[in-house]
């Protein structure tokens, strides 16, 4: 009882650190936002400060992926299983971060900042209905 009690905990754990990549992604533009708006090139990795439309874009370009993400992920999530969705919902994360850490093009960081939305919403979908299926009633 107890082992299985020990599995169950590190696989929702496990599972919980995709929820933990969607709240490192909500709150990415908090710290960043401001650097964006700086002149000194050693900061903004732009060539020049953000506009605030552009800024505008950066933030909530992630709602709208979140919109997107739970009808993809949902599909998959019936004919793939639960298991093997959550898993790649990992690939856009990782893809996200890779092009905020790397690419200096304000269409990237759009095109990051939707891709990580769509991973965000797919995993709020999924993410509660694995945990429910993998918890047994007693614990």
């Amino acid at each position: 009882m107890f082992k299985f009690c020990t599995y169950t905990l590190l696989t929702v754990l496990t599972a919980n650190l995709l929820a933990t990549a969607g709240d490192t992604t909500l709150t990415w533009t908090s710290p960043i936002l401001p650097k964006l708006y700086s002149t000194n090139p050693e900061i903004n990795p732009f060539e020049q400060p953000i506009t605030p439309l552009e800024e505008s874009w950066i933030g909530s370009l992630i709602n709208i992926g979140a919109m997107i993400g739970p009808l993809p992920f949902g599909f998959l999530s019936t004919k793939l299983g639960r298991k093997v969705c959550l898993l790649c919902m990992a690939v856009p994360y990782i893809i996200s971060f890779l092009i905020l850490a790397f690419l200096q093009n304000v269409y990237w960081y759009y095109f990051a900042r939707l891709l990580a939305g769509v991973s965000v919403g797919g995993a709020c979908s999924i993410q509660s209905v694995y945990i429910a299926e993998v918890a047994e009633d007693s614990n």
